[in-house]
């Protein structure tokens, strides 16, 4: 399994106390705390200190929790074996307990009976944490929970975006989302940023920052997080969307006939374009207006998109539009193969569409092609309008396979 590091954004001038980190699966919270000699510290019971960093010395006190046959005991008790339509408020399920008014509705799954007591709630004492150093520490919480991103869109290309974050047993802390899986492996292994992450400037996410494929989204310093937050974090029009069919195949396949090719919308993440943010990877849904009323029409996922990059939305596959490829030739050297393709695009549309084919290969060389393509060492990217019916369009490349 891949070694991912953990990820703390803070630096030793850092103004804010806590740090939250929001990984896919995990969510890891920071805080410093000044220590000299020895300091207890409790915390609330959703959280388990992972890691101590700077401690000479530390250990965790599990605190006490009253079962609710410790509640039971010292009460007058009624013992019934059936109930009669109880309508009550389930509060626990191991054991199933419900309330009703003033009573507890005690199930003894051994016994098959009911035990019914005056309500009142089981008492309990946190986990404490003891500490000793004589510098300053940070204490590594994790917790289960995970980050999402949904983008609407609407057809005149106004957009909002918002993360939902989980809820969060603090009250305020520097919040990060990273895009990645969080593993236990090197929990010591602290990576220091350059800078603090900031407040959003203009509700725009910060410049990410990437670690090892790991992307980090910093959303600044939040209060209410154990509300589990909707934070909007861009706005705007995006002013060009281009609907786009696409196809690839490694170019050492054989011939196939006519598939479906798959459909995308796509923008160019710049600032002239309306974007230019970092954005994270999530659910994109676009909105139409029908009779007055607002409809999702269509929703899809798009991945982790740089500034510069493109803005996709893979939005299934078409019969509308389709490919075949020929291999018409195929001839063996020493280290290489040289091959030549027809590929023939079918638009059944009534008018034209934007066609993007791309063949991958390993030490590509394009040695001659019936229209332009975009040569790179691993794939040719050929780029094309299709008008409705049949195009066809051969090239010749060498690989190394």
């Amino acid at each position: 399994m891949k070694k991912i590091a953990l990820l703390l954004m803070i630096l030793p001038t850092m103004m804010f106390s806590t740090a939250v980190l929001i990984y896919t699966e995990n969510v890891i919270i920071v805080e410093k705390h000044d220590v000299e000699g020895t300091k207890e510290i409790t915390y609330p019971e959703e959280l388990q200190v992972m890691d101590v960093l700077n401690a000479d010395e530390w250990f965790v006190v599990s605190g006490k929790r009253e079962s609710w046959y410790d509640v039971m005991k010292n009460k007058k008790v009624k013992i019934v074996e059936e109930l009669d339509g109880l309508e009550g408020e389930v509060v626990s399920l191991n054991p199933l307990v419900l309330k009703k008014e003033n009573d507890t509705y005690l199930w003894d799954e051994k016994d098959k009976r009911w035990y019914i007591f005056e309500y009142e709630t089981p008492r309990s004492t946190p986990d404490t944490l003891v500490v000793k150093s004589n510098k300053p520490i940070e204490v590594l919480y994790t917790m289960k929970g995970s980050w999402s991103v949904v983008y609407d869109i609407w057809e005149d290309g106004n957009f909002t975006a918002k993360a939902l974050l989980p809820a969060i047993p603090v009250d305020e802390g520097n919040v990060f989302l990273i895009s990645g899986f969080f593993e236990k492996k090197g929990v010591r292994e602290v990576l220091m940023m350059e800078s603090v992450a900031a407040p959003m400037r203009e509700k725009r996410i910060e410049e990410p920052v990437e670690v090892e494929e790991t992307k980090v989204y910093p959303l600044g310093y939040l209060k209410g997080l154990s509300k589990g937050l909707r934070v909007s974090f861009g706005s705007g029009r995006i002013k060009k969307i281009e609907s786009i069919y696409s196809f690839s195949f490694p170019v050492n396949s054989g011939s196939f006939d006519y598939v479906k090719m798959n459909f995308s919308k796509v923008a160019k993440n710049t600032k002239e374009n309306g974007l230019g943010f970092p954005i994270p990877s999530g659910t994109v849904r676009f909105h139409k207006k029908i009779d007055d009323n607002d409809i999702i029409v269509s929703a899809g996922y798009v991945k982790d998109t740089p500034v510069g990059g493109e803005f996709r939305l893979s939005l299934g596959s078409s019969w509308d539009v389709r490919i075949k490829g020929e291999l018409l030739k195929s001839e063996r050297y020493k280290t290489y193969v040289e091959r030549t393709w027809r590929v023939t695009i079918m638009n059944t549309k009534k008018e034209s569409v934007k066609v993007r084919v791309v063949v991958l290969g390993e030490s590509l060389k394009l040695l001659s092609s019936s229209i332009e393509c975009e040569e790179k060492a691993d794939r040719l990217v050929f780029e094309l309008v299709a008008q409705p019916g049949e195009f066809s369009f051969d090239f010749e490349v060498r690989s190394r396979w």
